[in-house]
């Protein structure tokens, strides 16, 4: 599990550092074991990023002093490791590559196939980068298609001065996106994650609806798939991890996340973690595409 925040500012109103800090901190409950941040000041021609294998309370002070009060947005991530040593940095998020700049909530389990169909070399061991060639050398559209797994994203197009910030989830992780008193877009895995805001509205991001804002601060949205299912929205003080507290989804999608977007029609039911893991007591069998009840047998094999 990890956690992802944020805020965008609107007009030239100064960062609450405060708020924000709280807010990064918070993140923590999500994952300790790497942290970072992303942000853009306001007239700059290019993002900044600092990160590392810290706690978000350990480097919440030193990371606010970095991104000082003129900013236009910043985006926080807070990590639990699955895949890819913190020790490699590029493995941390913010996840910088493919043009994009990304920070993710969730597990992907055909990270290796998403490269191998995009024919698209990777910079890093971490599955949240087969995201950000999705989005760079296809699009949006394209996540709810090839991409197994849960997620809940924030990104940005970072090989322009682009202000935009995007988020979408697939609805197997918590999404929450509000607005302030003062006008700003501030969003986070939970809910209570922004009690540091005074808010004035706040919605559950819908699964399959792209939802961007920039300078302006409106909030737009539209549809990218036909897929449809409820939000992930959990009580307070609580949180879901990536994996395992969820029944199987039997939601049908196509085969095109392992063989290519232009595929056959055939549907499977779609994995949450790498080929053959646990997932919440299930097991899911790559070579018969189905899962079943896992025996104690997987689990000295599973990692876990």
């Amino acid at each position: 599990m990890c956690g992802i925040g944020g805020i965008y500012m609107v007009g030239n109103d100064l960062l609450p550092t405060d708020a924000t800090e709280a807010m990064f901190k918070a993140l923590d409950d999500r994952g300790g074991h790497a942290s970072g941040v992303a942000w853009l000041w306001q007239g700059a021609d290019e993002l900044q990023v600092f990160k590392g294998a810290r706690t978000a309370r350990s480097m919440g002070s030193q990371a606010m002093a970095k991104v000082g009060r003129m900013v236009r947005f910043a985006m926080f991530h807070t990590r639990y490791t699955t895949q890819g040593s913190t020790s490699n940095n590029g493995n941390n998020h913010p996840i910088v590559g493919h043009g994009i700049t990304l920070t993710h909530n969730g597990v992907l389990s055909n990270d290796r196939q998403v490269f191998d169909v995009l024919g698209v070399k990777r910079l890093h061991e971490v599955d949240s980068e087969a995201i950000n060639a999705t989005l760079s050398h296809h699009s949006v559209e394209m996540l709810p298609e090839l991409i197994q797994g849960s997620m809940s994203i924030a990104w940005v197009d970072s090989t322009v001065c682009n202000q935009t910030v995007n988020l979408f989830t697939n609805g197997r992780n918590p999404l929450v996106i509000g607005r302030t008193v003062e006008g700003y877009v501030v969003w986070a895995s939970n809910l209570y994650h922004l009690d540091s805001f005074n808010l004035e509205s706040h919605f559950n991001a819908q699964p399959f609806k792209h939802y961007w804002v920039g300078p302006s601060g409106v909030i737009e949205s539209r549809w990218v798939s036909d897929q449809r299912s409820s939000p992930r929205v959990l009580g307070r003080n609580s949180h879901v991890a990536s994996y395992g507290d969820w029944e199987p989804s039997t939601a049908s999608v196509s085969s095109s996340a392992t063989s290519g977007p232009k595929s056959s029609s055939k549907t499977v039911k779609t994995p949450s973690r790498a080929e053959n893991l646990i997932v919440g007591g299930w097991l899911y069998d790559e070579e018969r595409e189905e899962w079943r009840k896992a025996s104690p047998a997987d689990y000295r094999g599973s990692g876990f």
